[in-house]
């Protein structure tokens, strides 16, 4: 349901105009491709360059599927951008000398908004968890899944009380891994 919520307002403040969206969606890749050059940044640290970030940054900004899809009304483009997003704060957080509780927090902000618009970010918990098990960290694991879990609550219990069934995303349930 995130995309749709993320429809919802865009059209409140805009109105019904596809050109908002639009433009919004080429600002999300355009973020998206700034998000890339910073990630290439915390990976490669020292040994890193502006060539390296970049060259990320195109292949992501000029990626003609993506150019496509910011054209359209589809789930993509914020679901890419959440996933980087995602990354990036992944990132940081593992690149800080003293964790903190609101880089867990924004991680998990980011993971949950992110399943929320494409079900299948969901993967991005299983290296997440590997890395939070390694390092022992469980308050700040605990805080990740428990702001996934609260942005997820709301809309478990309205399919709950439409459907009378648990229904975490929607109905499409396993196509949507496929």
């Amino acid at each position: 349901p995130g995309y749709e919520f993320f429809l919802t307002v865009i059209y409140y403040f805009f109105g019904r105009h596809y050109e908002a969206v639009w433009t919004i969606q080429a600002l999300l890749m355009v973020l998206s491709a700034l998000l890339v050059f910073l990630i290439t940044k915390e990976i490669f640290q020292a040994r890193w360059n502006f060539f390296i970030g970049m060259t990320a940054a195109i292949l992501i900004g000029f990626s003609p599927d993506l150019i496509t899809m910011q054209g359209m009304l589809m789930t993509e483009i914020f679901g890419i951008f959440l996933i980087i997003l995602s990354g990036y704060l992944f990132c940081r957080y593992y690149n800080e000398d003293e964790k903190s509780w609101f880089s867990a927090l924004f991680l998990g902000s980011a993971i949950g908004l992110a399943i929320l618009v494409r079900a299948p970010a969901v993967f991005l918990l299983f290296p997440i968890t590997f890395y939070f098990l390694s390092i022992k960290n469980w308050k700040h694991f605990l805080l990740i899944v428990v702001t996934i879990l609260a942005l997820f609550l709301p809309w478990i219990i309205r399919n709950y009380q439409i459907y009378g069934v648990f229904m975490a995303t929607n109905a499409a349930a396993g196509f949507n891994l496929l």
